[in-house]
């Protein structure tokens, strides 16, 4: 099969029944914390970045695509396509137990062409955010003098279609991404009573669509201390956003078995603005170029700056991330012993936390390992297109206060393949 276009369709097919077949086995992660604000944030980083701990801010590839910094599109010398797939699993842990769940899906699919010498594009679609909670909360009902059960359910994906350029002059380089968001939203309160002489309870629905565009831009700067040797130095970010939604709900008693009695209020298509926080990102890289790189990152988030139709939450602030990784190729020319072809990588990582409870801090961190396997070399060139795996391993939250633990599991298995598409044919 020598049509590039063909491979690159059969590498996604795979990956597609792959997921089916490992949705059908396992249960969609639960996680109670993505009840506050916009959802648990997806990082638009590929499987090369998240085995590197999330660097990305200065990292600059001829055979991959970065769209955490739309500068490195620049450097884009191949037409490349990326297709990966995640599965998650998550641990939530308290004093007395442990509750396990996961899930498995699409992670990103996206494509590069270089646009001249000194410019490239790209375009994609990838996963922005979720919410996936499901929590039960018992609360004593002075009026009813009875227990009264709440139970708290949060579904939804937010996802970012992009279109980004970036271009380079001598050692500078600027790009910027146009972004679509789009998704569904869905939180649900449930309120129910144990004690046989109460016979109804609640049922409170927020449903919010959302649809609309967000900019982000990035910049690099790449000094070459001697040969195929660079120091490179990166920025990118967002400015606030805010992001167009309509919002229904609903909010009725309901007998046991969920039979709605009557509607207490409704509202269908009322219009309004999630804000978004502004980011920032900086980050330098040290490399020799096809052998080995060392980068850290730090990017900060304004958390408490977030805004649901007016209204703020309180439990948000803002945070901080840090991130260390690199990678290393023994041998990138070796003619015989893949292992010495193979790209290592490892990394860590550090968030602050943008969530606070109980005077709690919620922070993250773990650390990130992954391996970039040959499959076939690119035309005229000693790169190759690689199958990229990454595992993270990490933790949020606390025990402390009442609060739990969120231990995770990250793999990411994804392809990156390279060509040299649209060249015009000369002969002699």
């Amino acid at each position: 099969m020598r049509n590039p276009f063909l491979r690159c369709l059969l590498g996604c097919l795979c990956m597609l029944f792959a997921v089916q077949s490992a949705s059908a086995q396992i249960y969609q992660v639960n996680s109670p914390y993505s009840y506050f604000g916009w959802g648990t944030m997806t990082p638009p980083h590929q499987a090369f970045n998240r085995s590197m701990g999330g660097v990305s801010e200065a990292l600059r590839n001829p055979v991959h695509i970065n769209v955490e910094n739309p500068a490195s599109y620049s450097s884009l010398r191949f037409s490349t396509y990326e297709a990966a797939v995640h599965g998650h699993g998550l641990w939530l842990n308290d004093i007395d137990s442990t509750y396990s769940s996961g899930s498995s899906s699409i992670s990103y699919l996206n494509l590069g062409f270089p646009a001249g010498k000194y410019a490239g594009l790209s375009f994609g679609l990838l996963p922005f955010s979720s919410l996936s909670y499901d929590v039960v909360d018992t609360r004593y009902n002075e009026g009813l003098d009875a227990d009264e059960q709440f139970q708290f359910l949060g579904t939804g994906d937010v996802y970012r279609a992009y279109l980004g350029a970036g271009g380079r002059y001598k050692g500078i380089a600027i790009g910027f991404n146009f972004n679509y968001l789009f998704g569904t939203y869905n939180r649900r309160t449930i309120s129910f009573f144990e004690d046989d002489l109460v016979d109804f309870g609640s049922r409170r629905s927020d449903v919010y669509v959302i649809g609309d565009i967000m900019w982000d831009f990035g910049a690099q700067y790449a000094l070459k201390v001697k040969d195929q040797t660079y120091l490179t130095a990166g920025i990118s970010g967002n400015g606030t956003t805010a992001i167009n939604a309509e919002r229904d709900q609903y909010f009725f008693r309901r007998l046991e078995n969920g039979f709605p009695i009557d509607t207490i209020s409704r509202s269908i298509g009322v219009e309004g603005e999630i804000v978004l926080p502004a980011k920032l990102g900086f980050g330098i890289n040290y490399e020799k170029r096809n052998h080995w790189l060392v980068g850290i990152d730090v990017q900060m988030t304004s958390w408490d700056q977030y805004e649901l139709f007016g209204q703020k939450d309180v439990s948000l602030n803002s945070s901080t991330r840090i991130s260390i990784g690199g990678n290393v190729t023994p041998d990138p020319s070796a003619i015989k012993g893949l292992a010495k072809k193979i790209n290592y990588r490892f990394g860590a990582f550090y968030d602050s936390g943008s969530i606070k409870l109980n005077d709690q801090q919620l922070q993250e961190y773990g650390i990130s390992f992954g391996l970039g396997i040959p499959m076939r070399p690119v035309a005229r060139t000693t790169l190759y297109s690689r199958l990229n795996l990454s595992f993270e391993l990490g933790q949020r939250g606390t025990t402390k206060e009442g609060l739990f633990t969120e231990n995770f599991l990250r793999a990411t298995m994804g392809v990156n393949f390279n060509d040299l598409w649209f060249i015009k044919r000369k002969f002699d």
